[in-house]
């Protein structure tokens, strides 16, 4: 390979190198943007974003704890209602 293809070569593969530079560069700036809404959205809510996993695990067992109070409920109201049906049918 003379020099003038090698310089030719090697100008391409410096311009597609440039190219694949300038759009990555441009993703990460629109995934840079939309990480700085979304922190600013979960930040507007009242939360800290660098406690997320903390908050999910508190909201999770919170959520366990009005599901099985609701449970319980529900299951003493099946059990008042069969009590009523079996006292109406005798």
């Amino acid at each position: 390979m003379d020099e003038i293809q090698r310089f030719t070569t090697l100008k391409e593969k410096t311009s597609k190198a440039l190219e694949s530079k300038i759009r990555l560069e441009e993703r990460y700036k629109n995934e840079r943007e939309k990480l700085e809404a979304l922190i600013k959205e979960i930040t507007a809510k009242g939360y800290d974003p660098t406690k997320l996993a903390e908050i999910k695990n508190a909201k999770a067992a919170e959520l366990k704890t009005v599901l099985d109070t609701l449970e319980i409920e529900v299951n003493e109201l099946v059990e008042k209602l069969k009590a009523i049906e079996v006292s109406t049918n005798v």
